[in-house]
């Protein structure tokens, strides 16, 4: 092999051991998934939306949500949730909006439970992660609740 091939399959190699092998991140929040927000749209199922702007009623739902922990959902779970159980269809949607337009979503859903969509909606075409809490997430859904 010459030294130029040798450099680039070195290169990829690298590459690919530096992207592969690595975990991604674990999240412990569901704060953590949502950006940075100066808006929060509540969308509840038969009411008509709501939008909050002020930055104090924004921070308090933030400040809940940075209590609330999650975990990651296999395809699987995902699936027997979201399609064969149907737990979206009557959930209260959240969109959080940033400085930049950029929108991310979670979702109350009727047990009390928090589903996170990880990362920008929108945004690349890639499968994103999904996130559940615990169900009956109380200080939530009275925050919530304040709005509505």
């Amino acid at each position: 092999m010459t030294t130029m091939k040798k450099a680039v399959s070195l290169f990829l190699l690298a590459l690919v051991v530096l992207t592969g092998c690595s975990r991604p991140p674990q999240y412990k929040n569901a704060a953590s998934h949502l950006g940075d927000p100066r808006t929060v749209q509540i969308i509840p199922p038969e009411r008509a939306p709501v939008a909050i702007s002020n930055e104090g009623d924004v921070q308090a739902i933030m400040a809940i949500l940075n209590t609330v922990e999650v975990r990651r959902l296999s395809v699987e779970e995902e699936i027997d949730l979201v399609l064969v159980q149907g737990i979206t269809l009557d959930a209260t949607e959240l969109r959080f909006r940033d400085n930049q337009g950029y929108v991310y979503k979670a979702l109350l859903l009727k047990d009390g439970s928090v589903l996170v969509v990880a990362g920008v909606i929108g945004g690349s075409g890639e499968r994103r992660d999904v996130l559940l809490s615990e169900p009956e997430q109380q200080a939530l859904r009275n925050e919530l609740q304040k709005y509505m």
